[in-house]
């Protein structure tokens, strides 16, 4: 986080919302679920994000008493750019191209008993 922090200027900690959200978690109880955290921390987290204008909150067009989340062109810029530093930092690591598959294929795998499972939306 700290390198995060040096490239942007600040502690992205809302990361997962946004992450989330470009991979389908649109409802705020979606993104509870996936990261298993507390309603009130992901509604803190939601709200910081729609503060600084990353994320917009809508009225769900097939069911009214849901409110919809997507991204916004500045979310997908700054979710770009955290992406980046953390592609840097991996490909300054050392570790070499074929290390760097590897890990990432495991991690995929591993992705879902740790943290969220994308294929399930």
């Amino acid at each position: 986080m700290a390198r995060v922090k040096d490239e942007l200027g600040f502690v992205f900690t809302d990361f997962p919302v946004l992450y989330l959200v470009k991979h389908g978690k649109h409802y705020p109880t979606d993104i509870r679920k996936a990261t298993q955290l507390s309603a009130s921390m992901v509604s803190h987290m939601i709200d910081r994000s729609i503060k600084a204008q990353l994320i917009v909150r809508e009225i769900d067009a097939e069911d009214s008493r849901k409110t919809r989340l997507s991204l916004t062109p500045e979310g997908q810029r700054i979710l770009d750019l955290v992406n980046d530093v953390y592609h840097q930092s991996v490909l300054s690591s050392g570790a070499t191209q074929a290390e760097v598959q590897q890990a990432t294929s495991l991690l995929e795998k591993l992705a879902p008993a740790f943290y969220c499972d994308l294929e399930k939306k």
